[in-house]
């Protein structure tokens, strides 16, 4: 709808701490979020940065954004989230093709199956009116 865009993210995480900047190029505009477990910062969207404990809480405060970061960290890299119990179905080569799970339905769309192990491609979230779609181009995992 009115409220929905696109743009190129770059997502770090290391343990807890997490760095997501956001670049939208139809409005040009250029955000950052980052944090740990126990505080956030969103920067880019006021003149000073918002800080917070939760980084869900300040993107549907600034930015009106449904975006579940605690559990996408996991559904992102195909996994379940911690909380409640998820439904999972598989695909042909036992990989996860749907986890619902806290009232999200996660869909993998394709993965890269030339990994080891595989990790998704494409990952579609839906809630309600909510929808986050990442289409990933590329993995770097330092270990």
């Amino acid at each position: 709808g009115k409220d929905g865009g696109s743009g190129e993210l770059v997502w770090k995480q290391n343990g807890d701490n997490y760095d997501f900047t956001v670049h939208a190029p139809v409005t040009g505009k250029t955000w950052k979020l980052s944090g740990d477990d126990s505080h956030a910062t969103l920067e880019g969207v006021d003149p000073q940065p918002d800080t917070g404990r939760n980084p869900d809480r300040l993107l549907k405060d600034r930015l009106g954004w449904d975006v579940p970061l605690a559990q996408l960290s996991d559904w992102v890299r195909g996994l379940r989230a911690k909380g409640s119990a998820p439904n999972t179905t598989y695909d042909a080569q036992n990989l996860p093709a749907v986890i619902e799970q806290d009232g999200w339905k996660v869909e993998y769309r394709d993965w890269f199956t030339d990994r080891n192990p595989p990790l998704p491609k494409k990952v579609f979230a839906t809630r309600g009116n909510s929808r986050v779609r990442v289409s990933i181009e590329d993995w770097s995992i330092n270990e």
